[in-house]
């Protein structure tokens, strides 16, 4: 599971000013049945994590399935795409409001 704390130090000491984490996580099942049998049950957890960060005045991202990937990875990836942009426009990343309403878990 990827730690986001981990991820902004670090992101931080290799000099991203910025970073933003935008993640989903939807989990499905199915089940089939034929003649009122059970013909199969299926489950499936998906997370995907779409992180962006601003390294040398330009914005890199990347998105993560699953969290397999490390914080130094992650970093490494952002700073580089990040090196790929060849145009100077500006970049915004919203940076939050006071508070969020909890919200409960199922």
């Amino acid at each position: 599971m990827m730690d986001t704390k981990k991820l902004f130090n670090v992101a931080k000491a290799n000099g991203i000013d910025e970073i933003e984490v935008y993640s989903v996580e939807k989990s499905e099942s199915s089940i089939s049945s034929f003649n009122n049998t059970i013909d199969d049950i299926q489950s499936s957890k998906t997370k995907v994590s779409y992180i962006r960060g601003a390294y040398n005045g330009q914005l890199g991202a990347m998105y993560v399935e699953n969290d397999n990937i490390s914080e130094e990875k992650i970093v490494e990836t952002i700073k580089t795409n990040a090196g790929l942009i060849t145009n100077d426009e500006p970049y915004f990343i919203y940076p939050g409001s006071e508070s969020y309403p909890e919200l409960k878990a199922n």
